[in-house]
């Protein structure tokens, strides 16, 4: 048409679970779940069929199961109430009111029906319009860090620095001379033996007192013994 048009949808059922035509009621109202169930409450948790929106509704409704068919054929707004403890012959029903636009406007509303013999319903959707982030495709586990606050300053800790090890195999002392004193220590007393040149062995001997003052004093040159050779 040419107006918008204000509209009332429904879904509604007369409840048969587990081949009994009486049973409880189940409601969530901040999700709109309705279920038809075993138990009361579903406690504890046993067979149940169950409606859980996708689109959010806009009321809800467990009960008679009279009540659930004929408010809807009325266009009553459902009153949102459960008969979650008494068993009778219940249904279940959700309803959303929409708006058509002028022109040809449509919409869409869409649920979960769920039967389980263990009473576990489907899970409740994220509602339209709400985006979810994945913050990692691998589960973590969060872990609360416990501080503690220290009682007093720590002091760093004085630093040394490391007195280098004695080698374990000290090498033998070498045992040198004590240098003679007065020029004595060192002689040399050789034998006469009467070889060599000059007057029966007197160049030898002067020669041996010439290698013993340059082992005594250390430091008389070569050219002393030579002369003392040719003396």
């Amino acid at each position: 048409g040419n107006t918008q048009l204000a509209i009332k949808i429904y879904t509604y059922a007369d409840c048969y679970l587990g081949g009994s035509d009486s049973g409880y009621g189940f409601l969530d109202p901040v999700g709109g779940v309705v279920a038809c169930t075993a138990n009361a409450n579903n406690s504890p948790a046993g067979r149940i069929e169950e409606w859980t929106p996708i689109t959010p509704p806009d009321h809800f409704f467990q009960g008679p199961y009279g009540q659930a068919e004929s408010m809807p054929f009325a266009g009553t707004d459902l009153p949102n109430t459960c008969v979650c403890t008494t068993s009778i012959d219940n249904g279940a029903a959700l309803q959303w009111n929409r708006t058509l636009s002028a022109g040809g406007g449509s919409t869409t509303v869409s649920h979960f029906k769920t039967f389980s013999p263990l009473g576990v319903g489907a899970p409740t959707p994220t509602p339209a319009g709400v985006v979810t982030e994945v913050a990692s495709e691998t589960p973590t586990v969060p872990v609360k860090l416990k501080t503690h606050t220290p009682t007093s300053t720590p002091t760093a800790a004085a630093t040394s620095t490391p007195t280098p090890a004695l080698p374990t195999n000290t090498p033998a002392a070498t045992n040198t001379p004590a240098a003679p004193s007065g020029g004595r220590a060192g002689v040399i007393v050789g034998p006469n033996t009467g070889s060599g040149l000059g007057d029966g062995g007197s160049s030898r001997s002067m020669y041996l007192l010439g290698a013993a003052m340059l082992i005594a004093g250390g430091g008389i040159a070569g050219a002393a013994v030579r002369r003392a050779k040719r003396g």
